[in-house]
């Protein structure tokens, strides 16, 4: 299973699921808190197998303390820019510190 090419939230549908791509694991993240709080996905078996994946991936991904916590105000929505704002880091910082991770979360996603 991976994350690709086409996530739309009114339809939910996943088309081309590509772990490795690093654009997709930051839709999936930012995607994740959304329906982690709605009851959309409960009948949604493809969607909660993939929540289940970004969830363990974030858990288990060895992520610093740091980097837990822009994910988490990136799940919650927050822009970059915003994030670098209340965490006194640059925008830039925020940018680099999110592809990290997700490069930390494709290989997890991948060695398992």
């Amino acid at each position: 299973m991976g994350l690709g090419s086409q996530i739309q939230s009114r339809d939910i549908k996943f088309k081309n699921i590509n772990y490795l791509n690093k654009e997709c694991i930051k839709g999936l993240i930012r995607f994740y808190y959304g329906l982690e709080t709605s009851t959309i996905y409960n009948t949604n078996f493809e969607l909660v197998s993939i929540l289940i994946d970004i969830k363990d991936s974030i858990e288990n991904s060895e992520l610093t303390s740091k980097q837990k916590l822009i994910i988490k105000l990136y799940q919650e929505g927050f822009t970059e820019k915003q994030i670098g704002k209340k965490l006194n880091i640059t925008q830039q910082g925020i940018h680099k510190c999110i592809n990290s991770v997700c490069c930390k979360i494709s290989m997890y996603l991948n060695n398992n």
